[in-house]
């Protein structure tokens, strides 16, 4: 009897350890990219696309983001692309080059900013998917308007 009770104790130990470790969220399978321009929620999900772009110079990568919509789109260029870690974009750090665009449609003006402060965040790299935020100021070309563009992405790699 006692060794019943032992290893049925012993059983709901180990069960009640299984239960409690912390299990892995399975990343998404399809791409995300997803932006926040001053309160407004951008999708990119369907038509965003990643390239790597290593024509700078041998010893000087550059990747590059693109996410694009209907009549949106926002271009990121990574200089000095290392992998995971932070890129940096102001007045005396330029490893992040970029711009967004909104077309004009029926009654709307285009939309033409320029990215000037912020940063990058790779959180992750395999030879298939990268994933990131970004957070960003941006200005019109006559540094006029400001824009805060805030994003996520998850995305499949092409290398080129």
């Amino acid at each position: 009897m006692k060794l019943s009770f032992k290893l049925i104790s012993l059983a709901f130990t180990f069960l009640l350890f299984i239960s409690s470790c912390k299990k892995e969220t399975p990343l998404p399978e399809k791409d995300i990219f997803s932006i926040k321009i001053d309160d407004t929620l951008i999708e990119f999900t369907d038509n965003a696309v990643i390239s790597s772009n290593f024509t700078i110079s041998p010893s000087c990568k550059m990747l590059r983001i693109i996410g694009s919509g209907s009549n949106r789109m926002l271009n990121l260029n990574i200089i000095g692309y290392n992998g995971v870690g932070e890129y940096i974009l102001n007045l005396n750090q330029i490893q992040v080059a970029g711009a967004y665009v909104k077309k004009a449609l029926s009654g709307e003006n285009e939309e033409n900013y320029i990215l000037s402060d912020g940063k990058v965040q790779i959180l992750s790299v395999t030879d298939q998917k990268i994933k990131g935020t970004f957070h960003f100021i941006a200005t019109d070309y006559s540094n006029t308007m400001a824009k805060t563009i805030d994003g996520i992405f998850y995305l499949g790699i092409d290398k080129q």
